[in-house]
Parts: C-alpha cells; structure tokens; sequence
C-alpha cells in the first residue's frame, strides 16, 4: 500500500485503516451506536498499524463515502474543534477526507480474520 506521506505528516493529519464493517458500539451516554473501526497507520511503514486491535470511529469523515465490503486505507484531517471559533452543531472534532489511498474489496467471510 502506498502512503499519503512518510516522516513528514504535519499532526493533525494521519493515515488510517478503515475496516469494512459497520459494528455496534457504546456511543454517548451509553446509548447504543454503528461505528465504523479504524487502525491508525504507522508513518514510517504506513503497512503497519499503530495498534493490533481496531478503534471505534464515532464521527463521520467528512467528503468520504463508504462502500460496504470495501477496506480502505485513508488520509484525513483531524479539526479539534474547541481550537477554533466555530459555532457548530458538531461536538469537539471532526475528520475531513485528505485523499484516498488504497481501497480493497473483501470477502465477508474474511473481514474479521484481518
């Protein structure tokens, strides 16, 4: 897989892996949710995740539109809202899709095994 940048990514800005499922999730104030799951990438060997297991990704990314069945590896921007004079609707923060990088179909069957 290809990386949207090496050593040099500013840090509000990371590559990701989005697992093809959507799965339910505790979201706020305990009420049940559909999160999508996601692995932050290494930037030194984006082919590595930072961590084995995969996160819960309670927001939405913004401009990206997730196929079902598909993993992919993406580039985004994280906007820390309460950084910023912004009156919004959103709470806290946001991802807004930079690019995306690779985008694999997968057997159902399979998705969890990777």
């Amino acid at each position: 897989m290809l990386s949207a940048c090496h050593n040099d990514c500013p840090s509000n800005h990371y590559t990701i892996m989005l697992s093809p499922e959507i799965v339910p999730c505790e979201g706020w104030m305990g009420l049940m949710e559909k999160c999508m799951q996601i692995k932050k990438l290494n930037s030194t060997n984006p082919s590595e995740p930072q961590e084995a297991k995969w996160d819960f990704l309670y927001i939405s990314i913004e401009g990206f539109k997730r196929e079902k069945g598909y993993r992919y590896q993406l580039y985004v921007k994280d906007t820390d809202l309460s950084k910023h004079p912004v009156v919004t609707d959103r709470f806290g923060q946001y991802w807004t899709l930079v690019k995306i990088i690779h985008k694999e179909k997968i057997d159902q069957n399979l998705a969890y095994k990777n």
